[in-house]
């Protein structure tokens, strides 16, 4: 749903919301268990090499979640644009002059300052294509059910 307010839009994101890095510490935890069991039950060569298995496992949970710190996603929520300022679920978001802005058709991509914000669980296209006119600073005028956009 959206809705124009008197300097920018607020749209409601209806998505589903995941957390990868979850599912791979419930992965990671599990196999730290199976790990345990087989250092004490197996012999020295087994042990060694479950260990050295999880030690890779966990080089790539690392990379994992350092790429969550500079990767944001959000799909549920509100969300307030306004001409390079975005507010989601009351966490204010000031963009750069030099924010990249970009949309697939599925989701609104917003690259700033080293940081790189996804949105997704928008209702239709036409709303992605306002929230990312609407941060590229062009102008929006209410008129009943109809929204214009202006230069």
């Amino acid at each position: 749903m959206m809705r124009v307010l008197d300097d920018g839009v607020e749209i409601t994101l209806a998505g589903k919301s995941s957390d990868s890095l979850f599912v791979w510490s419930i992965a990671m935890l599990g196999c730290a268990l199976v790990v345990a069991v087989i250092c004490f039950t197996l012999p020295v060569p087994y042990a060694i090499g479950a260990v050295a298995v999880w030690a890779v496992l966990m080089y790539f949970f690392n990379q994992k979640k350092h790429a969550a710190k500079t990767h944001k996603h959000h799909a549920q929520g509100t969300l307030i644009i306004k001409n390079r300022l975005l507010i989601i679920n009351g966490v204010q978001i000031s963009l750069s002059q030099d924010a990249k802005i970009s949309s697939d058709g599925e989701r609104l991509s917003v690259f700033d300052k080293g940081l790189c914000h996804h949105f997704a669980g928008f209702t239709d296209v036409r709303e992605i294509e306002i929230a990312k006119a609407v941060l590229e600073g062009q102008k929006i005028a209410k008129r009943a059910k109809e929204i214009k956009m202006g230069g």
